[in-house]
């Protein structure tokens, strides 16, 4: 075996859930379990989207190196939504209609909203990317065949107000957020909860996720005078609104969620980006041993660090690949349902999953970690 297919099979021993031995594991054969990836692989989501088709592809080999599933191999179509919410829907059905027993959606809080309903209707469960938790965890009660493995936002804004208040003695905070569903529950939740931390949000700006010209944001930002600045977004627009506030003289703290930590943003932000604050579940600096295992097989195979998203991918793979493990020998979704919601805590990449009847998320505050951009690299506090 290869150097590389050592760490592969190492990290499936450790993150693959099942009793077989990856070193002389028997390969699999016959028809493989079908889960599709609905992903934005193109488009302006595309940054977030590339890893996650990287882990993917990862988790597809980790999974059958270590002898596939009952016997079985496993098999990840990944396919392109483009961040739009209609393809989007149109890929989930087709990929329902082929077979599939399980969904994996992206980016996009449309898109993978729109693979949401597709689950629902078909009774194949989605297990999505983004932290918008109001997918799963609607007015009507938990969505049933619904998950997700990104840390939700009611999960992320307390953790980065606790910080910006004992770290950046934060007193007057403005948000700048998308305008999409992500944006709403974010700003939403840190108006919530800001008074507890003795912190008043003096502005609040929204933005088009498409957009590229920041300036009347920034400005009234600017006029508010805050001491810190949430930016609550992901992908192409967050390095474009800091570049927009450290240009404009805005002499305010930068922080944000999960969505903001990439690669594309230290690109594009540039120098501009010193400093800003970010969520991470991926710990760079002091991984723990699955992260490092992770890591070294991401930079061995694709030659660069994953972002979050990559995690989120991962850990959706193989949180699929228990369900089937241990649903008795039946893909439906009720039995694949039944196996995530009582399943023991287990401790992936992104961090500890104890998903319930009530919790289709099932991590804490304990899976955040703060990190900041020091010349264009993310690094750990």
């Amino acid at each position: 075996m290869s150097k590389l297919g050592k760490i592969f099979a190492l990290a499936t021993a450790a993150l693959a859930f099942g009793p077989a031995s990856a070193f002389g594991a028997t390969a699999p054969k016959g028809a493989p379990y079908r889960i599709a990836a609905i992903i934005s692989t193109t488009g302006r989501y595309a940054a977030l989207g590339e890893p996650m088709k990287n882990s993917l592809q990862l988790a597809e080999r980790d999974i059958n190196a270590a002898g596939g599933i009952n016997g079985r191999p496993i098999a990840i179509e990944i396919v392109d939504d483009e961040g739009k919410p209609d393809v989007a829907t149109q890929l989930a059905t087709q990929a329902v209609g082929r077979g599939a027993v399980g969904l994996i959606a992206g980016v996009s809080n449309a898109a993978s909203a729109a693979v949401t309903r597709v689950a629902m209707e078909s009774k194949v469960p989605q297990i999505f990317m983004t932290p918008a938790s109001e997918l799963w965890d609607t007015p009507r009660g938990v969505a049933k065949y619904v998950f997700e493995t990104a840390p939700s936002n009611p999960t992320e804004a307390p953790a980065l107000l606790q910080f910006v208040q004992t770290k950046l003695h934060a007193k007057r905070v403005a948000i700048i957020r998308d305008e999409n569903s992500y944006g709403q529950e974010g700003e939403k939740i840190l108006n919530q909860l800001a008074k507890s931390y003795g912190i008043e949000i003096v502005s609040s700006q929204s933005y088009p996720g498409a957009g590229t010209d920041f300036t009347a944001q920034v400005l009234a930002t600017k006029n508010a005078n805050p001491d810190t600045i949430f930016v609550w977004g992901a992908a192409t627009a967050p390095p474009l609104v800091v570049r927009g506030i450290r240009q404009l003289g805005v002499k305010a703290n930068v922080i944000g969620p999960t969505g903001i930590l990439s690669d594309l943003f230290l690109r594009v932000a540039g120098r501009d980006g010193e400093g800003v604050y970010s969520d991470t579940q991926i710990n760079y600096t002091h991984p723990n041993p699955q992260q490092r295992r992770f890591l070294n097989a991401y930079h061995d195979q694709f030659h660069q660090r994953p972002a979050n998203f990559a995690a989120f991918s991962y850990d959706a793979a193989q949180l699929f690949a228990y369900a089937l493990r241990n649903s008795g020998g039946k893909t439906d979704g009720d039995s694949l349902v039944n196996a995530l919601e009582t399943m023991k805590p287990q401790s992936l990449i992104t961090g500890t999953f104890h998903f319930t009847p009530k919790d289709h998320n099932g991590l804490t505050a304990a899976d955040i970690h703060l990190a900041v951009d020091k010349n264009q690299i993310w690094f750990n506090l």
